[in-house]
């Protein structure tokens, strides 16, 4: 990991907001603030860490965000947040967790290590001498959340969790109990409007009672209140007495959350009690309206009207927006299991729900795929097999894919629930399709963990099926994320047993994509020949197939061969060539990619002026795209430009700004190359000590990554 990591992200402020109509809690909440951030009456090393605990639907999370609120100025440097999602089947994995803090910091994609252990350290790396307030919700046990605690002590933690978690030393636990009357009768109010329970005091005690002072039952009763104004509090009093045989269970733990959410269950039609318990067989945290239209194989405005008919009984929460205009939802975590309670009480869902399940994976599959056929990269291109596809209208689709970034940014993590949730129903074809239609977009962004989570999956349950089409996709797929990585040898192993697997099946459009991938490799490692021979290969095979897509990625590799072997004249040539079949394509990262090395190019045959001219058009696209890699490599390249004339100032402040983000993305391979600028920058300016420095330590990271032509060459590039 590169040492010149910098605290570049801010302040974050990831507080959810503070509920408005919170009733009670003083004293918790006084406790609370003096234990995160008291005057401490005898000095301590360790970090103040308070944890809240108590049954399910008491409101741990909203008396949390009360405290947190409150404490965002005695820690100026930001507030994290994260629900843990510890009551769900699968909680979130700390290094997932941890990969999200970073980000919240600067810290970007591709420099994020890879285990839990290296991610806590730099983690605590970035908090320390700095004072963050820390909010882990939702915690599923001691083991979650420890390598989730900040190590300085001017931080703090803030905790809260079903279980004790007795295990997190010099804790100040703090356990919450339901409200009293008066604050129930208050809650009430605030909901469902002081006059109208002001009018009748006895009925508003009675429901307080039925729901057991419970804060989650409390809230249901007053939202019912408040969607129906024409109900007096007697029939809801009258409704709860008619469920009495429930009531006792009002009183314990989960009993009293499932009856409450029952109560306003049975309220709900037939349609919506369906979807109800269908949602609940999704495994993706929070999910867009048109999911319900895919589940209920149904047009999407009844659709959405069956989602606000949850929401406004508190069954289902908005989750915020997606693409603009498009909302999404979740379930609180009881209300989920509640859900899924009644899903398997359903005697119908037997047939139903597996049926409803494949349509709703394969939506987000359908979507999937065109979002990627919609983004202005598509450097992988990307096969299919015979996953079924539920599709919108098209123009819902249109419009939900009118920013085809947005939309994948939205559903990235329900997406790579599914994947995962698709592999264990034993969907391969649905799981292999879905992970290939993201790799482009997890490349832009740089999501490699999300690459890998979503390969993994996916190639286990092809092996297990025997789906060789698909295992071979996702060798390629995890070879061109090995080579992201700068793992060379574990590119080429995966990318070489895909290309036999695609020989054997016949596929001759996926092998050449393969032998283009491992021409890539040859050409990194200094293998020309071969490198070579691959590109002939592939492009053989292109122009038969007439795959405009491949033709324009390997003219464009083949023009880099020619280039680093001094054949400009036909480096241009091909160059060109792949630059019009971008435009045509619409490919735009291709077409940026190209200009950058056509502006390399035209340097190396002495036209500074058309060079210079290239590297800034390529500046701006890759820019535009956020392709931050490869913005790297061409400020490096209009730096060497700079530097040949003779304009130093400018030259060093390119590649300073170059080695800046080869650092921030943890790219040896970039560091490198700018490295070797930097020393024949400081060898011009006589600076033989800092020039030595330079070039010995680009070498020696050449040779880390078996790189050893790189050494002379200096102007590799991916």
């Amino acid at each position: 990991m590169s040492q010149r990591i910098g605290f570049g992200g801010g302040s974050p402020s990831q507080l959810p907001p503070a509920i408005t109509d919170f009733v009670g809690r003083a004293e918790l909440i006084e406790g609370l603030h003096g234990a995160l951030a008291g005057e401490r009456t005898e000095p301590v090393l360790g970090m103040p860490i308070a944890i809240v605990t108590g049954p399910p639907g008491v409101g741990k999370t909203a008396l949390a965000l009360q405290v947190a609120h409150r404490l965002r100025g005695d820690f100026p440097d930001g507030q994290l947040w994260v629900d843990l999602q510890g009551a769900q089947r699968r909680p979130l994995d700390p290094a997932e967790v941890l990969a999200s803090f970073l980000r919240a910091f600067g810290v970007d994609g591709a420099a994020i290590p890879g285990g839990t252990g290296e991610r806590a350290g730099l983690y605590r790396t970035l908090l320390a001498g700095r004072s963050v307030l820390v909010v882990l919700d939702n915690a599923a046990g001691e083991e979650q959340v420890r390598s989730l605690l900040p190590g300085d002590g001017g931080c703090g933690a803030l905790l809260t969790s079903r279980a004790p978690l007795a295990g997190i030393e010099g804790a100040h636990m703090i356990g919450v109990g339901v409200l009293s009357a008066a604050q129930g009768i208050e809650l009430l109010s605030r909901i469902a409007g002081r006059d109208r329970v002001a009018a009748d005091p006895h009925a508003a005690e009675a429901i307080v009672a039925s729901c057991g002072r419970l804060p989650l039952a409390l809230r249901v009763a007053g939202a019912r209140l408040a969607g129906r104004p024409w109900w007096s509090l007697a029939q809801l009093g009258e409704r709860l007495a008619d469920e009495h045989k429930r009531l006792d269970e009002l009183v314990a733990g989960d009993l009293a959350v499932r009856a409450s959410l029952a109560l306003s269950y049975q309220s709900l039609a037939g349609d919506s009690q369906r979807l109800f318990r269908l949602l609940a067989c999704l495994d993706a945290p929070n999910v867009g309206g048109w999911v319900a239209a895919a589940l209920l194989d149904t047009d999407l405005p009844g659709a959405e009207r069956l989602m606000e008919a949850l929401v406004d009984v508190h069954l289902l929460e908005i989750a915020g927006e997606g693409p603009p205009g498009w909302l999404r939802y979740r379930f609180h975590d009881l209300v989920r299991v509640f859900a899924r309670e009644r899903a398997a009480a359903a005697r119908e869902l037997g047939e139903e729900q597996p049926a409803a399940l494949g349509r709703a994976l394969s939506g987000w599959l359908a979507l999937a795929e065109q979002a990627d056929r919609r983004l202005p990269s598509n450097v992988y291109g990307v096969g299919h097999g015979r996953a079924p596809r539920w599709r919108l209208a098209a123009a819902t689709t249109d419009s939900l894919l009118a920013d085809p970034l947005a939309w994948l940014d939205a559903e990235r993590v329900a997406m790579v629930a599914v994947v995962g949730q698709a592999a264990d129903a034993g969907l391969d074809e649905l799981a292999a399709d879905l992970a290939a239609s993201l790799v482009n977009f997890l490349d832009l962004r740089r999501y490699f963990d999300d690459w890998q989570r979503s390969h993994d999956a996916a190639l286990a349950v092809s092996r297990r099926r025997g789906n060789r089409r698909g295992e071979a996709s996702l060798l390629r797929g995890l070879g061109y994320l090995s080579l992201n990585r700068n793992s060379l040898d574990a590119a080429m192993n995966c990318l070489g047993r895909a290309h036999r697997i695609l020989g054997q099946i016949g596929d001759r459009r996926g092998k050449a994509q393969a032998v283009e991938g491992i021409g890539v490799l040859h050409r990194l490692q200094g293998r020309y020949a071969e490198a070579a021979s691959c590109y002939d290969q592939a492009m053989a095979a292109f122009l038969d197939l007439g795959d405009r897509h491949g033709e324009a990625w390997t003219r464009f590799a083949v023009g880099v061969l020619h280039d680093e072997r001094g054949e400009l004249a036909a480096a241009l040539a091909e160059l060109t060539r792949a630059l019009e079949l971008f435009g045509e394509l619409g490919e735009l990262r291709g077409a940026a990619w190209t200009q950058r090395r056509l502006g390399v190019v035209y340097s190396a045959r002495g036209d500074l002026d058309c060079a210079a001219a290239w590297l800034e058009r390529a500046l701006a696209g890759l820019r535009g795209l956020g392709d931050r890699a490869a913005e790297a490599c061409t400020l490096r390249s209009l730096g060497e430009l700079h530097l040949r004339g003779d304009a130093r100032d400018k030259a060093r402040r390119l590649l300073q700004d170059s080695l800046a983000i080869a650092s921030d993305l943890d790219d040896r391979f970039f560091e490198a190359q700018v490295l070797r600028s930097l020393g024949d920058l400081h060898h011009l300016e006589a600076n033989q000590a800092e020039a030595a420095r330079c070039l010995n330590r680009s070498a020696e990271i050449w040779r880390q990554l078996d790189m050893p032509s790189c050494q002379l060459a200096g102007t590799l590039e991916r």
